[in-house]
């Protein structure tokens, strides 16, 4: 029972150490690990946070009926949304910019790094009214407000080997 208590706490923080991490996937992160881009494309990426993506289609008409003015709006609105955490592949690279798909019909948004030890956030594709717009699919979505600190995380494991050689000398005698 004794081993059994010694045994458990080591196999258990040897648990700890072999998992890996999600980490935060920056340029220098790809330059220290000399990372190819075939070797980047084999990485599995997720995302650090929600993202929502909005399209708004507003109507208006008026016609006259019976005698009275009749005024209708109709506001339609889809919402794109991809979960903290979904797994995305990269689809194609252009400088600094990396098109992520994170569905099956190859939909991707852009994310890119500012400078070196920057990670790669999620940014706009243009501004339209001072609102940053990304195409997704065939069609253009709004960003939604909060959405531009989502970055690409990966998962980082490190494992480190050691070995010893232990020999035990027997001594010398006098012949």
């Amino acid at each position: 029972m004794k081993r059994l208590l010694i045994i458990l706490p080591f196999a258990f923080s040897l648990l700890l150490f072999a998992c890996a991490k999600k980490t935060a996937f920056t340029s220098s992160i790809r330059e220290k690990y000399t990372l190819s881009d075939a070797e980047i494309r084999k990485i599995q990426f997720f995302t650090s946070d929600d993202i929502i993506l909005l399209k708004s289609e507003n109507q208006s008409g008026r016609e006259t009926k019976q005698g009275e003015l009749v005024v209708s709006s109709k506001t339609s609105e889809d919402r794109v949304l991809i979960k903290k955490g979904t797994p995305g592949v990269i689809i194609s690279q252009k400088g600094n910019t990396y098109r992520i798909s994170f569905d099956t019909d190859d939909r991707t948004l852009p994310f890119e790094a500012k400078s070196d030890f920057s990670a790669f956030y999620l940014t706009s594709d243009t501004l339209i009214g001072n609102k940053p717009t990304v195409r997704y699919g065939t069609n253009q979505y709004t960003i939604s407000l909060g959405n531009s600190s989502v970055f690409l995380q990966f998962k980082l494991k490190k494992l480190k080997k050691y070995k010893t050689n232990d020999q035990v000398v027997k001594g010398r005698k006098i012949d």
